[in-house]
């Protein structure tokens, strides 16, 4: 396209080319024959609808079918519910203090559990992560201010829970309305904001039963919408459009550090995201429309017509990188994803946000999660056309011919094979006795995954297009670790291949694999037929 043009690749499998002048967005509407209680964002682009018959539905925007995750009649009245990605968990609290929580594992509920937590209905869940990285935590509220926080543990077979803390706000009149938590120095430390503007601490030592409690009065006549704890500093939003920037002493005490007063003319602010280079992103109302805002360059991003903020709505903020040729410099993009309620109908809304300056021309490798390492794979003959692999959290593998007299890059394929992000990638280069050039591409990633492609192309390709046409990709042997019926943890969730290497052998190549538990496993793959085979494997000392 024009130098004003970015190739975006989203999370959904879409291409989508952006002309990044007038913001152009990807509009979805998801139609329901029942009237819908609430929906929240999940992993792999999916939204979780909770309808008035008690039916929980997993829907693609842009898909036709909905499915079902559960269905119960406990939960037709009112709902609440939160996700956890990364375990592929779901939990929905109803009016009675109960909450489901459900397992998905490729889309299916493979287990599921109801935890009693109070008498009267759940006003608030939220999913944060353990340090353990084996569990993770669910923290639920009632009217009353109480909160109680669940140890979630992923099982081979069934979903276990532990009730870890029962806690007090101190104002029992009024609700929780948000949270975060974070690791600091060994203390675990839970944050709430209520709807009276306080936010309330509470520091947990890692060793020992003793619990700190902190209170800070941050908004005055309002309630707090939104904090976010960014390493030693406590960020809240209000209603009041104020955002308060609270600085933790050496001592552990919170201090007032800057009260920023730019957002006020938003009709109310409504949650912070904080990015990788500590920049912050927060989302507002302003005349009807949902807006993105950076309160320190005090620019809007992006303005949504959504008919406010009284309607329900959720929102996900991911980073992507856009990757330059010169792999020198990184460009940080952020893809965006709206929804909002509008009757029976979910409107969806998607773009993406680049900080590219106007005008700048710049080719870039473009994933719609971290890029987690790239290949350069070979040259035609006439040393023009390069071929490039890239591949990232996304799952996907990329390949990529840059034309060096053009100075333009193009994607030749994409290959999704992975089930979860990938971790390392390495190629070798296969002999040859004709004009074009084999090698295999070896990838390795989460849930065990080990990935060996066979890929060619002819060298004599004198343009883009030719080689494109010529470029073969094949699977040739894909291969999965044994899960350890042993390990307490679902391995499935738990264990990643995490670096690799090859080794030339006379007819065969050692591929070397560290897995994250701690093993590393040698293979065998013999050439030319491809067989794998496990050569040996060592175990954690």
């Amino acid at each position: 396209g024009s130098n004003h043009d970015i190739l975006i690749s989203c999370q959904s499998g879409l291409v989508v080319l952006w002309d990044y002048r007038p913001l152009k967005f990807i509009n979805h509407v998801i139609n329901f024959k029942e009237n819908i209680k609430t929906f929240q964002f999940g992993g792999n682009n999916r939204i979780f609808t909770m309808t008035s018959k008690g039916n929980l539905y997993a829907d693609f925007p842009g898909g036709n079918l909905s499915q079902l995750v559960f269905s119960d009649p406990s939960f037709a009245d009112y709902s609440f519910i939160t996700v956890h990605d990364a375990f592929s968990l779901i939990a929905v609290g109803n009016s009675m203090g109960q909450i489901k929580i459900c397992r998905l594992i490729d889309g299916e509920n493979v287990n599921e559990v109801i935890v009693p937590s109070f008498e009267n209905k759940i006003v608030f869940l939220k999913f944060t992560n353990n340090r353990d990285l084996k569990s993770c935590y669910l923290h639920a509220s009632n009217p009353c201010g109480e909160i109680k926080i669940f140890r979630i543990v992923p099982k081979h077979s069934l979903l276990k829970y532990e009730e870890k803390y029962q806690l007090e706000t101190g104002t029992p009149t009024s609700m929780v309305t948000c949270l975060d938590t974070i690791y600091i120095n060994d203390i675990f430390t839970v944050a709430f904001g209520n709807g009276k503007g306080y936010i309330i601490l509470y520091e947990f030592p890692c060793q020992g039963n003793g619990a700190k409690l902190l209170h800070i009065h941050a908004h005055v006549n309002s309630f707090c919408t939104a904090i976010k704890f960014n390493k030693n500093t406590l960020i809240s939003c209000g209603k009041d459009g104020l955002i308060n920037i609270f600085y933790q002493s050496y001592r552990g005490h919170y201090k007032l550090q800057k009260v920023m007063k730019s957002c006020q003319k938003f009709e109310w602010l409504a949650g912070i995201w904080s990015l990788k280079n500590d920049s912050l992103l927060i989302v507002g109302f302003h005349g009807y429309k949902f807006c993105l805002y950076d309160p320190v360059n005090q620019v809007m991003h992006l303005k949504i017509p959504c008919g406010g903020g009284h309607r329900q709505w959720c929102c996900s903020i991911e980073e992507f990188l856009n990757f330059e040729l010169t792999f020198k410099e990184f460009d940080h993009g952020l893809n965006v994803k709206v929804a909002f309620l509008k009757r029976k109908n979910i409107e969806y809304f998607e773009t993406s946000i680049s900080k590219l300056q106007k005008g700048l021309n710049i080719t870039s490798f473009t994933h719609c999660k971290e890029i987690r390492c790239t290949r350069y794979l070979g040259v035609n003959k006439s040393d023009d056309l390069h071929i490039f692999s890239t591949a990232g959290e996304d799952g996907l593998i990329k390949i990529w011919v840059f034309d060096s007299q053009k100075m333009k890059a193009r994607l030749c394929t994409s290959i999704a094979n992975h089930p979860s992000s990938i971790s390392a990638m390495t190629s070798y280069e296969l002999e040859s006795n004709d004009n074009h050039c084999r090698f295999l591409l070896v990838t390795v990633g989460g849930r065990s995954s080990i990935f060996i492609h066979k890929i060619s192309f002819d060298e004599l390709s004198l343009s883009s297009e030719n080689l494109i046409d010529s470029l073969k990709i094949k699977l040739v042997k894909s291969i999965s670790s044994v899960n350890d019926p042993e390990c307490e943890v679902d391995a499935y969730l738990d264990v990643r291949a995490t670096t690799l290497d090859l080794l030339k052998q006379e007819n065969s190549i050692f591929i070397l694999v560290g897995f994250s538990n701690g093993i590393v496993k040698i293979y065998t793959l013999f050439i030319p037929n491809f067989y794998v085979e496990l050569h040996e494997q060592f175990f954690p000392a």
